[in-house]
């Protein structure tokens, strides 16, 4: 069964078989009409087969004419495929579709490969069915047109057009993804694009901005300027301008302003000037830069004072030589003198007196050392280190001071044992200064890889923030130094203090140094 026909009823239909072929045999005019005209020209029986075909059919199908005749366009031998690429089946098409409906088809795209050429056509097909006096189909003619050349212009047009939506939304990616705010402005200042980074740095959508002035964006102040300098650039075309980044002044949706590092370049599009501008928040890298100049600062004033240090120093080391170890040593000459010139005197009162003034002698050079490095911190380590510097704090000082040591048996780093060695030093030198003071606990201890050193006395307290910006202006410089040593460790140094509640200095760093292998 095809197309509702049976084969071998038409097979043994007189009037519907060989009577047809003939009605085409006489009518001469037409058929040599049909010959010379430059399109193709299929005549088909009920069931599909071809009756008749002009020369330009054949060559459209590439197989001579002749050949045609009792084929059909539905065989295997010639795919069709509908305009979007899709096969037809043998019982989809023009042709098939005019037959069953027995009503006129027109202008329906179908692709069809050229036997001869090895490629595929593209033909615009109409079909028109004739019918018998009883309704039933006759004959079925084919018109059909070669819009290859359109058909494959058109499909390299969507190919085009879809190369470039997907090359625009690859470049949409990319402005979505860079962390600078990229923003496009026509020659009217009119934004056309805002890609996401600009959203959260400005605080708008984008469905509020397309369309807007990019005055929006900018200060009051300076809008008049930046018009001035978008016309003048405008005007004079100097491109190499326009990109060189500078700094000037954004304003969010909120109305608070902020610092942007801008660059602006130009390019033609679609007939006029289109502006790019790459924006960029530089409140950070200004705070940064500003913190790094009041470090550097810091650093200067450290470094000052360091060697202002160093000097002082050395005039006191010089100062107890001269005044204690000298006095001493000069006593137990003069001793030794006397005992040459007096020879009446007592051996043993004088080696006695000699033997005390050794003894003073020897403690004032302990202490000396002591006081330049402490060595009980180089042979035993921090925690006796911080016992023994307690118990000088307490007998010099007055006050109690309380030592809980919470550390595992084992020694930490020398430079982690220096430095809170030093910072405990430096904090109980403050208190024995200014605190009055009545207790001082020192605790040492850690919090899983963190150590914790804490000195806490009950006096009467400071301003905190008076005292950190006496410190930035290189005022306290004991301050800056335990920061500093702090800083160097990877920790951190908190201060807390109130008037007549005490004050505790407390430094949190890692315990251990990680080790490079």
């Amino acid at each position: 069964m095809r197309d509702g026909i049976n084969r071998h009823d038409r097979l043994n239909n007189p009037e519907s078989t060989a009577a047809e072929p003939l009605l085409w045999e006489g009518q001469e005019d037409y058929l040599r009409l049909v010959k010379n005209i430059q399109v193709g020209i299929v005549v088909n029986n009920a069931l599909g087969e071809v009756i008749y075909a002009n020369p330009r059919a054949g060559t459209m199908l590439g197989m001579p004419d002749r050949e045609l005749p009792g084929k059909t366009l539905v065989d295997p031998q010639w795919p069709r495929v509908s305009e979007d690429g899709a096969p037809y089946g043998w019982d989809e098409g023009p042709l098939a579709l005019a037959i069953r409906t027995r009503q006129p088809v027109r202008d329906v795209v179908v692709g069809i490969d050229n036997l001869i050429k090895g490629k595929r056509l593209w033909f615009m097909v109409s079909a028109d069915p004739e019918l018998r006096a009883d309704g039933s189909v006759l004959s079925v003619t084919c018109i059909f047109f070669d819009v290859s050349k359109r058909i494959e212009a058109e499909h390299l047009v969507t190919a085009g057009r879809n190369a470039l939506r997907e090359a625009a939304l690859h470049t949409q990616a990319i402005l979505d993804n860079m962390v600078d705010a990229v923003i496009t402005i026509d020659s009217a200042g009119l934004m056309r694009t805002f890609n996401q980074a600009a959203g959260p740095m400005f605080g708008y959508t984008p469905e509020e901005v397309i369309g807007q002035h990019i005055n929006m964006l900018i200060p009051e102040p300076r809008k008049t300027r930046n018009d001035g300098q978008r016309s003048h650039y405008q005007d004079i075309g100097a491109a190499h301008m326009l990109g060189r980044p500078r700094e000037m002044w954004g304003r969010r949706k909120d109305g608070s302003v902020f610092p942007v590092s801008l660059a602006v370049t130009r390019y033609p599009y679609q007939g006029e000037t289109t502006y790019i501008g790459l924006v960029r928040d530089i409140t950070d890298a200004r705070r940064i830069t500003a913190e790094l100049q009041a470090n550097a600062q810091q650093l200067q004033e450290m470094s000052q004072h360091v060697l202002h240090a160093q000097e002082t120093e050395r005039r006191r080391i010089a100062r107890e030589l001269h005044d204690e170890l000298g006095q001493s040593l000069t006593a137990m000459k003069i001793n030794l003198q006397s005992s040459a010139r007096f020879k009446g005197a007592s051996t043993d009162e004088m080696l006695a007196e000699n033997l005390l003034i050794v003894e003073d002698a020897l403690q004032q050079v302990r202490r000396l050392a002591t006081a330049l490095r402490p060595s009980v911190l180089d042979d035993l380590g921090l925690v006796p280190a911080l016992r023994g510097l307690a118990e000088q704090t307490a007998t010099r000082s007055g006050f109690a001071v309380h030592f809980h040591p919470a550390l595992p048996d084992r020694r930490l780093p020398p430079d982690i044992e220096t430095a809170c060695f030093r910072i405990a030093q430096e904090a109980l030198t403050n208190v024995a200064r200014y605190a009055k003071a009545k207790r001082v606990d020192i605790d040492l201890f850690h919090d899983r890889d963190d150590l914790i050193l804490g000195v806490r006395d009950d006096g009467c307290g400071f301003d905190v923030a008076a005292m950190q910006a006496r410190a930035r202006a290189g005022s306290s410089m004991g301050v800056l130094g335990m920061q500093e040593r702090a800083l160097l460790l990877g920790g951190t140094l908190e201060i807390e203090s109130a008037t007549n509640l005490g004050s505790t200095v407390r430094l949190r760093c890692p315990m251990f140094r990680p080790t490079n292998h």
